[in-house]
């Protein structure tokens, strides 16, 4: 129940709203997240 401050090391600096992510690392009190990659199987 934590809200949390997310940035990307994405070049645009922008991921579209209600996109998967995963969190590549923790700064502080912000999450370093990129767009998850679809797994196939």
């Amino acid at each position: 129940g934590q809200d949390w401050s997310a940035r990307t090391k994405e070049p645009d600096g922008r991921i579209a709203k209600d996109t998967v992510v995963t969190i590549e690392e923790i700064q502080g009190v912000h999450l370093i997240v990129k767009p998850r990659e679809e797994q196939t199987c």
